[in-house]
């Protein structure tokens, strides 16, 4: 767990606009940190007439780990009488990558399905990408939405 201080220098800003901006810069950071899933703490936002700064408490070092469930052909055209794999079921588990010895049974309200779950590793070290992502994209839903002769 990490503390950030995100600091955006701009022009003059207006007084009037300022907790606004503060405010929809916060939301936007908070939007894109959610959408990342990268968990935290807290976060406060700051405003002054030349800079807007957020600081991030409590950030996490890298995603969560999760497990995703895929479903392939059903159960009947995955395997043929004999219980060999027939095309489907092989390749199904040649686009994911995997033997067809890997392949699993889902039971669905529909029938019975070969699948698969794979555990996706969230990424390490994502804190520096994902601000040179989430800054700009931030900033920009914050401040552009407001524009006017100032900007």
């Amino acid at each position: 767990m990490s503390t950030i201080l995100f600091e955006l220098g701009c022009e003059e800003l207006p007084p009037k606009s300022l907790k606004p901006l503060r405010d929809a810069l916060q939301a936007s950071v908070i939007e894109q940190l959610k959408e990342a899933d990268i968990s935290f703490n807290s976060i406060k936002a700051f405003a002054a007439p030349r800079r807007l700064a957020i600081q991030i408490t409590g950030i996490s070092d890298k995603q969560p780990d999760r497990t995703e469930q895929k479903r392939g052909p059903a159960i009947k055209a995955a395997f043929d009488d004999e219980g060999n794999p027939t095309r489907a079921a092989m390749g199904f588990a040649k686009g994911l990558g995997i033997e067809t010895s890997e392949l699993t049974t889902i039971n669905t309200d529909k029938g019975d399905y070969v699948g698969y779950e794979q555990t996706i590793h969230g990424q390490r070290s994502i804190i520096c990408r994902l601000l040179s992502v989430c800054a700009p994209v931030a900033a920009e839903k914050s401040l552009c939405g407001r524009c006017s002769g100032w900007c």
